[in-house]
């Protein structure tokens, strides 16, 4: 130990003596230090969460915070300071920002937001810190359903902050992909001139960067968002050049094989599968392994696209055969050939695909909607006695699985497809009592709100309980954080005569 110390001293000592012992240099290893210290302390929590108290979490906010102080923005977070200084801004910051999502994690949702429009006023200089600060504020204001404040924030995020990290030549991808999310909120408010102005102003940004960043590393970035920006104006054809122009760039060549699928996507997107077709052919052939599973499995979709049923099931097919050890993928992959089957009026392959999905992967969402799918087969074709059945069936495996599971989010899932499976089953009482249950349990989630407004429909329409109805319905307007699903209850209340009683 006393050896690693005069080491050490030794070694500062030879910096300074050389003329490299500027200050910052010194400040930038001992921040870094204490940030690596810090994030220790969170990745011990996040070995077993359900252990760890609030005190726990507010201890280790405090120790990002000491941090924060300890380097202070007004020091450390100014533009036109040295590289090393910058990295002790950047240090600085992001634990501000680390002490902030604890805040946040913690329940203290005002605190949390305040914090983070602190931090990005105090780092004017430090880019990095500013930009990440003011995405993290605009998603918990989106959360917390102040959802103008959020697009105002996004709309600052889209034109406040350059295209590119100038330290690290790195694409600040959230920059673009901000200005397409208030294009589509304004879209989405009925205003597509609106949106369309806000994307022509990020194009052109991103084809004026592109001139400075030809054969650079973020050129490959740039070109790929210039073209989700073409494609969300309609413009297919220069969407689809973008991305050829992404493909001949030098920097592309370590990215090459994911922009060809990037190609097939966008050719599907545009109508024109032939050319999808030509491209998942190229991506599964042209290159090593890496892109080979995506290019099957869009090529299975080309062909359904194309209503070619049999050539995407063989595709399907082909995709389970080299890579059922991917679980998202494959999952997809069995429950679209269970689809197709019953498009086809090959009822008994398709359920047992939907069955074999569910006994291999219980949990993932489209095994849970291939158990409805059963059940509402039987129900839709006035097949009452199988449709219980089926319904009983799966209404066991569901209440298994609510038991064994702990993970909040397949509790969820669970919960939702219960409700929908009572709803094929015509069990409107049952059903109606699980959708309330589902809005109690998770009223600021989309599954929660989701619940609500469909169990008050219920009620409404099925159950001819009108006051049960307009229960729900107020409960929306004064408690769900999305606004449209706020306009959807109050639109209710007011044809029910309901909006002051």
């Amino acid at each position: 130990m006393r050896r690693a110390v005069a080491v050490g001293i030794a070694l500062i000592g030879l910096l300074v003596l050389t003329g490299c012992g500027d200050q910052a240099l010194w400040t930038r290893w001992r921040a870094e230090r204490d940030l690596w210290h810090a994030r220790r302390d969170v990745d011990r929590l996040q070995l077993n969460p359900r252990l760890a108290t609030d005190r726990d979490y507010a201890r280790v906010e405090r120790r990002f915070a000491i941090i924060a102080e300890r380097y202070p923005a007004s020091r450390w977070g100014r533009a036109g300071q040295s590289p090393a200084a910058f990295d002790v801004g950047l240090v600085s910051g992001r634990a501000a920002i680390a002490a902030a999502r604890i805040e946040e994690l913690r329940g203290r949702l005002p605190a949390a937001l305040e914090s983070y429009a602190r931090i990005e006023r105090d780092y004017p200089g430090v880019f990095p810190v500013a930009l990440e600060a003011t995405v993290a504020r605009a998603r918990l204001l989106g959360r917390t359903g102040r959802e103008r404040e959020a697009l105002e924030a996004w709309a600052r995020v889209a034109s406040g902050f350059p295209l590119v990290d100038a330290a690290s030549g790195e694409a600040f991808l959230p920059v673009p992909d901000a200005a397409l999310r208030v294009a589509n909120a304004r879209r989405a408010a009925g205003d597509p001139a609106g949106a369309d102005s806000v994307l022509a102003v990020s194009e052109r940004r991103i084809e004026k960067e592109l001139m400075r960043q030809h054969g650079k590393r973020a050129a490959p970035d740039l070109w790929t968002r210039l073209s989700d920006t073409r494609a969300a104006r309609g413009h297919w054809e220069e969407s689809l050049d973008a991305l050829r122009a992404a493909l001949s760039d030098t920097a592309s060549n370590r990215v090459a094989p994911w922009i060809v699928l990037g190609l097939a996507r966008r050719s599907l997107e545009a109508g024109r599968p032939d050319s999808a077709l030509a491209y998942t052919s190229w991506a599964e052939r042209g290159f090593d392994e890496i892109v080979r599973p995506g290019a099957i499995l869009l090529s299975a979709r080309v062909w359904e696209a194309r209503g070619t049923t049999d050539s995407a099931l063989v595709a399907y097919q082909r995709f389970l055969d080299a890579y059922s050890d991917a679980p998202n993928a494959s999952a997809e992959a069995m429950f679209r050939r269970g689809v197709l089957f019953e498009g086809q009026g090959r009822w008994e392959q398709a359920r047992t695909e939907f069955r074999a999905l569910a006994a291999v992967q219980p949990t993932d969402s489209l095994s849970l909607e291939g158990l409805t799918r059963i059940v509402r087969h039987h129900a839709e074709r006035g097949e009452r006695d199988v449709a219980a059945r089926e319904g009983k069936r799966a209404l066991e495996t569901l209440d298994q699985m609510m038991a064994a599971q702990r993970d909040e989010t397949v509790q969820a899932n669970v919960r939702r497809t219960r409700a929908d499976i009572l709803v094929a089953m015509g069990d409107a009482a049952a059903a109606y009592d699980a959708l309330v249950d589902l809005w109690r349990r998770y009223p600021a989630t989309a599954i929660g709100i989701g619940s609500a407004l469909r169990g008050a429909d219920l009620a409404e329409n099925q159950l001819n309980d009108r006051n049960r109805a307009i229960m729900l319905y107020r409960e929306v307007v004064e408690r769900a954080r999305d606004a449209g699903a706020r306009r959807r209850a109050m639109a209710a209340l007011t044809r029910l005569g309901a909006e002051r009683s």
